[in-house]
């Protein structure tokens, strides 16, 4: 009589269970036909470690089901050598030398025969050790890594923010400037050879509203320049501080626009300025806009007050783009720019009719958490997710607003050199060109997991995308993050470092961008991973 089986023992049934997805690469290919009464299915080769370093001992194991008694296994390794080659669990020595190695397994009962194969990546993976509690937003610029980081936790009431620095010095902080004190900040751009900062100034636990000043400090040495003059004056009696912030220059720095909000007396902030402020070099400041509006009635004037936030330079350094809520939607504002002056005379907001403008009668609705990133390849298009989490394309000159409809979800995206795009959204991470059908290249097992720090790798040779996943099981044990590596010229992803346990309980609240991975011209990639334990930390791992 057949009977049915599971082909696992006990010890490794608890690691499939929650592992199955996590066995090593893509592109499974199980093949081969089922014989009378017996049958067999293989379902994954799980990796333990995930992905080993070279010439670690690994545990290979194949999860199966079927019917019928007396299950046989025979495994070939591209690399490496296996202990033996016909058990269901077979111990492997990776090969010495990194790289991507393919496993495969065949497996029979009876006439009943199946098989599959998995690419498994050999990879070296360390931390590195920065002396600080967090360290993440990594940027390869050259040769040299640079990060922002901090040394207190982000529930202590002391933390003011996050610091850059230089892997050749990480305990000197760069942005730091001789004539006031900068005590952290949120909002941090890396150029090639400068640094634009909204920094908090004079700060102290005690305020509602930290001040914050707008900061160019130089990476290769030299003097930092204060944009916003330190402007952080405020109310001490509703402990709200002027704020400059949501900085962007031109590609030299030269010119910066910026969101100022001057704290008003109201608590509530129901009567702050908020308008855009430019500066060239060091010439005055400009302010662009106008917030506050008033009507004489029954010989009593009424104040309304709206909100100016997110400008940018565009890339072809033709106009400013900002956004403003005076019809109560936030629509996009544009300034021509004339060489290095606004051209105030031609502002104007895009609108449809009197009432409102294009954000509105899309369904569009932004504010200031909103990521703008403009399409490389088109320098008047910038991508964003809008607050019900549409991808969403504008675009300033034609004046146009699209949402892609095709990409489902969307929680981060990035784009490449070439305007390909890559996202999460709610099965996976996608990769498409706007305009085209998305190609799913790496499939969430759970609903819970999370795919965090999506980011390509620079140039257009040997192409790589990384990320990392975190698996939310029901106990610690289930529990860990991993990093991943993507390959679209063969359509093969690896993991690329073994589980990271334990990992933090919820991540932490801070924009996308600062948990991206970043690559070397090496091909190795450094990842932020949060981790549990002593209240939390952000370790900067480098797989390679």
């Amino acid at each position: 009589m057949n009977r049915m089986f599971r082909l696992m023992p006990a010890a490794v049934l608890f690691l499939a269970l929650f592992t199955v997805f996590w066995a090593g690469c893509s592109n499974d290919e199980p093949v081969g036909p089922n014989g009378e009464g017996s049958a067999i299915d293989l379902m994954a080769i799980i990796s333990n470690p995930l992905a080993p370093t070279p010439g670690q001992t690994t545990q290979l194991t194949a999860q199966v089901s079927g019917t019928g008694s007396g299950a046989s296994y025979e495994w070939e390794v591209e690399g490496g050598t296996l202990s033996s080659n016909d058990d269901i669990t077979v111990m492997w020595e990776a090969p010495t030398t990194p790289g991507i190695y393919r496993v495969f397994v065949r497996a029979s009962v009876g006439t009943a025969v199946d098989t599959m194969s998995k690419y498994v990546m050999v990879r070296n993976v360390s931390i590195i050790d920065t002396g600080l509690r967090y360290t993440l937003y990594p940027n390869v610029i050259g040769s040299t890594l640079y990060f922002i980081g901090a040394a207190l936790g982000m529930s202590d009431d002391n933390f003011l923010g996050f610091h850059a620095y230089s892997i050749n010095d990480p305990s000197s902080p760069i942005d730091n400037i001789s004539s006031i004190t900068v005590d952290g900040g949120y909002e941090f751009t890396f150029y090639e050879e400068a640094l634009l900062t909204s920094s908090i100034t004079l700060g102290a636990e005690r305020y509602r509203l930290q001040p914050m000043n707008v900061f160019v400090f130089p990476l290769l040495g030299g003097s930092a320049k204060a944009v916003s003059n330190n402007e952080h004056t405020g109310s001490l009696s509703t402990a709200r501080m002027n704020q400059n912030l949501h900085p962007s220059a031109s590609s030299d720095q030269s010119m910066v626009v910026w969101q100022h909000v001057k704290a008003g007396t109201a608590r509530d902030g129901t009567d702050d300025l908020t308008n855009i402020k430019f500066r060239f070099g060091t010439t005055s400041t400009e302010v662009l806009t106008s917030s506050k509006d008033s009507t004489l009635y029954h010989g009593i004037y009424m104040y309304s007050y709206y909100r100016n936030i997110k400008p940018m330079i565009t890339p072809d350094e033709l106009a400013i783009v900002y956004f403003t809520d005076s019809t109560g939607t936030y629509e996009p504002c544009v300034i021509p720019l004339d060489g290095s002056e606004p051209v105030t005379t031609m502002q104007h907001a895009i609108m449809v009719d009197g009432n409102h403008g294009i954000f509105y009668y899309r369904g569009v609705t932004i504010g200031e958490n909103t990521v703008f990133q403009w399409n490389p390849t088109i320098p008047t298009q910038v991508g964003f997710i809008d607050n019900q989490k549409n991808f969403c394309l504008f675009d300033y000159h034609a004046e146009t607003i699209e949402i892609v409809s095709n990409v489902g979800r969307l929680d981060e995206f990035v784009w490449d050199e070439t305007g390909k795009m890559a996202a999460v959204n709610e099965s996976g991470v996608i990769v498409v060109t706007p305009g085209g059908e998305p190609d799913t290249v790496f499939v969430k097992e759970r609903f819970s997991d999370d795919v965090i720090g999506l980011n390509w790798s620079p140039g257009t040779d040997n192409k790589r995308l990384g990320f990392r996943v975190v698996r939310k099981g029901s106990s610690v044990t289930e529990s860990f993050s991993a990093l991943v590596i993507y390959s679209p010229a063969d359509g093969i992803w690896c993991y690329a470092s073994p589980m990271i346990r334990p990992p933090m309980g919820n991540e932490p609240s801070l924009s996308y961008p600062l948990l991206r991975v970043a690559f070397d011209d090496s091909g190795g990639m450094y990842a932020p991973v949060p981790i549990s334990g002593s209240g939390g930390s952000i370790k900067l791992y480098y797989s390679h």
